[in-house]
Formats: structure tokens, sequence, C-alpha cells
């Protein structure tokens, strides 16, 4: 899949969601991402990967059908055309190289099916609080 490399993080201080600069395409360079914002304390952070402080989760390249980005750590229910296929977690399987979700199903798979739609109903750190 040829997709736009995009992170976010979440801040386990704030707990909320922060993203890179505007206009700035941020890279996994030397074991950070690139610096992102955070409104409450109105300053740029760069964000390493081992930081405990945040988790970043990347971009799947995929929207849903509201045209929302759906990011690793999204939950998402996905409908068919006469049913609700299964509502999980996104997240990233090494062993595949690919996305799932947690409830096993194949996510690009189950995305891709024909009259189905898909739809992220929340994430796991505001959901979970």
């Amino acid at each position: 899949m040829n997709r736009e490399i995009k992170f976010r993080a979440w801040d386990k201080d704030f707990k909320m969601f922060i993203y890179p600069k505007k206009h700035f395409a941020p890279q996994y360079k030397d074991g950070h991402i690139a610096e992102m914002y955070n409104p409450e304390e109105n300053e740029y952070h760069i964000i390493y990967d081992d930081d405990e402080r945040y988790v970043l989760m990347q971009y799947t390249g995929l929207v849903d059908k509201n045209g929302k980005e759906i990011y690793e750590g999204d939950v998402v229910r996905i409908k068919g055309p006469n049913e609700i296929l299964g509502i999980g977690t996104v997240t990233w399987n090494n062993k595949s190289a690919d996305y799932e979700l947690t409830n096993g199903l194949d996510f690009e798979c189950a995305v891709g099916l024909e009259g189905s739609e898909y739809e992220v109903i929340g994430n796991i750190y505001e959901i979970e609080g």
C-alpha cells in the first residue's frame, strides 16, 4: 500500500493528541519524530520513540466514511452490506507487516469489501480515559 507517512502522539501528561507543525512532513530520523505542537503548553516538543510521556501512532493511509484519518490506536467499526463485521482497535502486526483489528479481522481486507463502510468511533486512549 502506498500511503502518506504521518504520525500523531498521545501526550500521557495532558491526555491529548499532539500533531506535527503545520506544513511540515514528520520524518523518523535518529530515533525521533520531528517536532509536534502541544497547545496546552503552547510549545513544540521533539518526540523520541522511546519517550515514555508520548505514544506514537502512525497514519494507516485510510479515511473513514466521514473523511476522518485512521491511525493506529483508533477504534473502528466495520459494517458490511447487511451487518456489522466487527469493531476493533487498529494495530500494526510486525509478522504480517500489515494493519489489523484487535478482534482478528484483517483491517485492509475488511475495509476493501464491496459495500462495506468503516467509521472511527474513538481511540484506545480517550475511551479508556
